[in-house]
């Protein structure tokens, strides 16, 4: 997996989305957990799917939005 851009927060005017701590959640799941290895190790992937770390990310990255699907 490619590494994400860091984010630096500060005070700021501009409104934030309820999307915007999707990035920090990447990064968070990338630097703190061994995703990625942890899923490649589940089962081999066929060469056209897509990786099991991505689809678990994504799922995780659902559900701190509250949304279940």
């Amino acid at each position: 997996m490619s590494k994400l851009q860091r984010f630096i927060i500060t005070e700021s005017e501009v409104d934030l989305t309820s999307h915007a701590g999707l990035g920090l959640i990447g990064g968070a799941l990338n630097e703190r957990t061994n995703l990625a290895t942890d899923a490649e190790a589940i089962a081999p992937l066929r060469s056209d799917a897509l990786g099991h770390a991505n689809i678990l990310s994504v799922y995780v990255a659902l559900l701190c939005l509250g949304k279940s699907d």
